[in-house]
């Protein structure tokens, strides 16, 4: 910096550093934020310990008040928290599509709720949400998700029952986030989409013990921007878009616990597996901003009771519970020289449903309700449709 003629008196001022996107910085630099040829006096309000580069690099410094200046050293780097909230997002509604395939839609192949009937059964299932993810920061995501597919008849390999089933998918969304970075609340907001399509798949062992797995790929899509996060030096508000590949996976095993011809009791474990490809943005300050491949590891423990009322009507009642956790949820980003994971949706969870089945013949119906507690609060409905041919 260069030198002030005369004596320089900070008393009760605010010194926080924001450095222009074009400016190279890495930790370890140090530079002079004020230089006086009389000194520097008075003791300031407040010292900020933090660098914003732009408005995707976030630098620790220490502030060190000396005679005749006031010198800036940079540490640790990291990419701004607020921005991997459109990542975390589209994750967000990834899962809620993972949930709604290997659950409904395994239900709808499987037969469960269909009282036992057999045949090629198409079948579409709507869903809502709204729901609010993370414990460091917070991101509401609410939407709609729609899975439409075919049960194909069932077959024997080895004296095994294998059936056998195919979906298409579409999810859309939006989402609201607030993260508190410098003592400041930074609001963004978005929406998210995907659409793809899977296949699932379920046999049966002796003594009603089954496994079953799913396969699910496609695109997805999301936008952020932020009206609070700017590049000071433009005054350019920050926001981005992209599209990028997703694939995903199930591993499920249980058992089918029958108490009476009336009740049984479905006790499972699931894991669940979800990667979102990487892929690069570029900011309106022109910083590149690359998200990492994410990778969603998640496993289920539950049991679902299911309760014919009547035969004669053909009513059915489901209640279930179920524990999650999250093992990673973790996003990777990198922006020129500063690196960081977020790791936002990482955490347990414990989940509640209930549905209501009934067949109308050959159509058959069914609405339930399902929530979240934990590090995910979530709460959806969920209606589904199937008819035998």
């Amino acid at each position: 910096a260069e030198a002030i003629v005369g004596a320089i008196d900070l008393e009760n001022t605010n010194i926080g550093v924001y450095v222009s996107s074009d400016v190279t910085l890495s930790p370890g630099d140090e530079f002079v934020l004020i230089r006086s040829t009389n000194g520097v006096t008075g003791k300031p309000k407040s010292i900020s310990n933090i660098v914003q580069k732009g408005m995707a690099s976030i630098f620790d410094c220490s502030v060190d008040m000396q005679e005749t200046q006031v010198l800036v050293k940079l540490t640790r780097a990291e990419v701004c928290p607020a921005l991997f909230q459109g990542y975390n997002a589209s994750i967000a509604l990834l899962n809620f599509g993972v949930d709604l395939a290997i659950d409904r839609g395994m239900q709808e192949i499987t037969g469960a709720s269909e009282f036992g009937k057999a045949g090629i059964v198409p079948f579409m299932v709507f869903s809502g949400k709204n729901g609010d993810y993370g414990s460091k920061s917070q991101v509401k995501v609410s939407g709609i998700s729609m899975l439409a597919g075919v049960k194909v008849k069932e077959f024997e390999i080895k004296s095994r029952p294998l059936t056998m089933g195919i979906f298409c998918e579409y999810g859309n969304g939006k989402f609201d986030s607030k993260n508190d970075f410098n003592e400041v609340d930074i609001k963004s907001k978005g929406t998210a989409s995907y659409v793809g399509g899977g296949l699932l798949g379920r046999t049966y062992f002796k003594d009603n013990v089954y496994c079953e797995v799913s396969l699910r790929i496609g695109q997805t899509k999301a936008d952020y921007n932020s009206a609070d996060l700017k590049d000071f030096g433009s005054d350019l508000k920050a926001k981005y878009d992209y599209s990028t590949l997703y694939f995903g996976s199930h591993l499920g095993c249980g058992y089918i616990h029958k108490f009476n011809d009336k009740l049984n009791a479905d006790l499972y474990g699931k894991y669940m597996f979800l990667n979102q490809d990487t892929k690069e943005v570029v900011l309106p300050s022109e910083e590149k901003l690359k998200f990492f491949g994410a990778n969603s590891q998640r496993v289920q423990l539950g049991a679902r009771f299911n309760y014919l009322m009547s035969k004669h009507i053909s009513l059915l009642l489901t209640a279930g519970a179920a524990l999650e956790h999250e093992f990673d949820g973790q996003v990777k980003a990198a922006v020129d020289n500063a690196e960081s994971i977020n790791s936002n949706l990482k955490g347990n969870n414990v989940i509640g449903e209930i549905g209501l089945g009934k067949d109308f013949g050959k159509l058959n119906v069914d609405l339930g309700v399902q929530g979240y507690g934990g590090n995910k609060r979530d709460l959806q409905a969920q209606l589904k449709a199937s008819y035998i041919f």
